[in-house]
């Protein structure tokens, strides 16, 4: 369950909604976020709230980010977001770009994690002959 902050109720917020794992001070340099959008207040400590709508364009960066796109790409689908619905096709596209290479790095960690499991398996089956002798002779493979 969220912690509830101890905040006068007009500036509660929960913490649910600020655990996001993104430098907000590099994207605002880089021109992701609009400092408009940035609300600050002093409350023993520096505090920034941000709406709902913020949250949700906060969280389809971090979800771009982890794609491995780089910040001037992202940059400029939030460009496009700001221009409207005559950038629906190019938004479109760069999810569909996204959503493709996101695949080849899903089939990349499925090779990987078969060599893992692979592994883990050759070595627990030493443990528990007490050797990895009986190994010697078995090969990697296709991994």
């Amino acid at each position: 369950m969220p912690h509830q902050f101890n905040l006068p109720k007009s500036l509660q917020f929960q913490e649910q909604y600020y655990v996001l794992h993104i430098n907000l001070a590099f994207l605002e340099s880089h021109g992701c976020l609009q400092t408009s959008k940035l609300r600050m207040f002093r409350i023993i400590c520096l505090i920034v709230l941000f709406k709902e709508s913020d949250i949700d364009a906060l969280k389809v960066i971090e979800c771009l980010k982890s794609t491995g796109m780089p910040i001037k790409e992202i940059k400029k689908f939030i460009d496009w977001c700001s221009v409207g619905d005559s950038s629906l096709q190019q938004r479109y596209d760069m999810f569909l770009e996204r959503k493709t290479a996101v695949e080849a790095q899903l089939e990349e960690l499925n090779k990987t994690m078969k060599l893992i499991n692979h592994k883990c398996e050759n070595y627990k089956t030493a443990l528990d002959a007490g050797t990895e002798d009986i190994h010697k002779n078995n090969k990697i493979g296709n991994f």
